[in-house]
């Protein structure tokens, strides 16, 4: 267990499809078109996922047992 990254590829999409309802619920009230609504939600999309997986990507394993003390 102590290898498992944090972060589940649901959690990240799930966070991603929420930033991209609240760009496209302010976008709403700015745009009047609706394709400048889906593109700035969809580049908000892409934006937040791809952060989250390079997060997650360099995330460092940490193979400390629990229990023990890291430091000695």
């Amino acid at each position: 267990m102590a290898n498992k990254k944090s972060g589940s590829w649901l959690s990240m999409f799930l966070i991603a499809v929420f930033a991209a309802g609240f760009v496209a619920f302010i976008a709403w009230g700015s745009f009047s078109e609706p394709s400048r609504i889906l593109i700035a939600a969809a580049i908000t999309f892409v934006v937040v996922f791809v952060a989250l997986l390079i997060l997650r990507l360099l995330q460092k394993d940490d193979d400390v047992k629990p229990g023990v003390p890291r430091l000695k």
